[in-house]
């Protein structure tokens, strides 16, 4: 598949290729995997790759000298916090910074200083949204800033991960305001959390109610939901619980062909994960719910299926997967009887009608494990589970050493 993906590559001209987020500096050695992965040096095209690693990194890929971006500078830093604190264009932002007291002055530059929001771009945007939609004064907010970073990160508040501190503790402020406002918007953020963070579908959440699996982690959410009236009126309250999110910069929207789909922040997932990680119980209840919801969402994508009813089901294989790797919580596999055999037997023949055998490998593996757990090795599932497993590793090529 590599070879053919490069030769598309060679044969044509005037390419872009985006590799967003590439923070994993295995992956950029020799012997990584985006390293192996991307185009040949002389392709005739381009590549941009964006990361948040050292740019010594970078030596591998033949890239003598990544582009630094830096942070912006303390006057624009301040009109940013303030242009999404009021509403207001760049000019408008300029006038009312200088008509502040001098309390509300100094509070505003202590904000974008390095020991608050440190000038980054996205932690003044997630403040300032945070300050309009609580109607909080900028000294208001720096002395809740003030508190909920010690509470999260002790004194340390300087160091090489400050600027990560900075944007983890407007977030969570966000999140925190947020649930007051709409409990049940915050549990829907805590659901998006388990998945991966782009192309989110909102019907997928349609079939929430008070007897779903795992219910007991998002209560509001679920009574919301289990007291619509139909599909319609379940669609207009996720909408709704959409809005008030997206009114705290916490999540995104997009529509197409009346097919709404969510995205969020991976650092926005990071704080829900940390959050909802603190009650063991609580998280794999979110991970049974969300496990319910993209089996109930998940296609039957069999031998029969077209080209396009198999490529339609990508995001939500991608979700799968997501969810896989984020239920491990802080063990080193996923623990058995979260995740639904169906679901993982039918994301499986997806990938598998896709030509994607390693991911179909991957899914055969974890079913594996739950048959045993569920059935015990002599069953029949269990041994129609190790059959399937077996002709993935023969359309892999893969040697494989059974787990225990």
């Amino acid at each position: 598949m590599r070879e053919v993906v490069h030769g598309w590559f060679m044969a044509h001209e005037g390419w872009l290729l985006i590799v967003d987020n590439a923070d994993d500096e295995a992956a950029l050695r020799p012997s990584g995997i985006l390293f192996k992965a991307l185009p040949p040096p002389n392709a005739p095209g381009h590549v941009l790759i964006t990361s948040r690693v050292g740019t010594e990194a970078f030596g591998s890929l033949e890239i003598a000298a990544p582009l630094t971006l830096g942070l912006l500078d303390i006057s624009a830093a301040e009109k940013l916090l303030v242009r999404a604190a009021k509403a207001l264009d760049d000019a408008g932002a300029s006038s009312h910074l200088h008509s502040l007291s001098s309390v509300e002055q100094e509070a505003v530059a202590w904000l974008v200083g390095d020991v608050g929001l440190a000038r980054l771009p996205l932690a003044l945007v997630q403040s300032g949204s945070a300050i309009r939609e609580d109607g909080l004064t900028f000294d208001g907010y720096r002395q809740k800033f003030e508190r909920r970073n010690v509470e999260l990160f002790g004194m340390s508040t300087t160091g090489t991960r400050r600027e990560e501190q900075s944007v983890h503790t407007t977030w969570d402020i966000s999140i925190d305001a947020l649930g007051k406002r709409e409990p049940a918007a915050v549990e829907l953020l805590g659901l998006c959390s388990m998945i991966a963070p782009d192309d989110i579908p909102l019907a997928m959440f349609t079939s929430i109610g008070p007897q779903t699996a795992g219910s007991a982690a998002c209560p509001a959410l679920c009574e919301l939901m289990g007291t619509a009236a139909d599909d319609d009126d379940k669609h207009d309250r996720l909408k709704k619980l959409l809005r008030a999110a997206r009114s705290y910069s916490l999540i995104d929207g997009s529509s197409s062909e009346s097919i709404v789909t969510m995205s969020m922040h991976r650092l926005v997932q990071d704080v829900q994960r940390r959050q909802l990680a603190r009650e063991p119980a609580t998280w794999e209840d979110n991970v049974r719910l969300v496990a319910r919801l993209l089996g109930s969402a998940m296609p039957k994508v069999g031998d029969a299926a077209t080209f396009e009813e198999a490529q339609a089901v990508g995001p939500l294989l991608t979700h799968v997967h997501s969810l896989l790797e984020g239920a491990t919580l802080s063990t080193r596999e996923m623990p058995t009887g979260l995740v639904p055999a169906k679901l993982l037997d039918d994301a499986a023949d997806a990938h598998r009608r896709r030509g994607e055998y390693e991911m179909e490998r991957e899914l055969q593996e974890a079913l594996l494990r739950e048959m045993r757990a569920e059935k015990g090795e002599e069953h029949p599932h269990t041994l129609a589970a190790m059959h399937d497993l077996a002709n993935s590793l023969s359309n892999t090529c893969l040697l494989y050493t059974s787990p225990s």
